[in-house]
């Protein structure tokens, strides 16, 4: 799985720049099957002003440790996701 976000969480901070550790409260309703799914609601949900810095968090594990090229160079976090069921 992957965490979108965008500039209304993050403003324009790079990921280097953001704490080791982050505290995501989310809906059940928020969760989507990809990403594409995941832009379009954001996309619709800000149809004045679409966000920018919108990235992806997906490397888990700790820095060093994942040997995949496609993860090579992204920012490794502490995800804690605290889930709150709003179906």
């Amino acid at each position: 799985g992957s965490l979108l976000i965008c500039s209304n969480q993050i403003k324009e901070k790079k990921l280097k720049e953001l704490p080791q550790d982050f505290v995501i409260f989310a809906t059940t309703s928020q969760i989507v099957n990809n990403i594409g799914e995941g832009l379009r609601g954001i996309k619709s949900k800000n149809i004045k002003s679409i966000p920018t810095n919108i990235t992806t968090i997906k490397n888990f594990e700790p820095q060093g440790v994942s040997k995949d090229f496609m993860s090579y160079g992204s920012s490794a976090k502490n995800l804690y996701l605290l889930l709150l069921e709003d179906l």
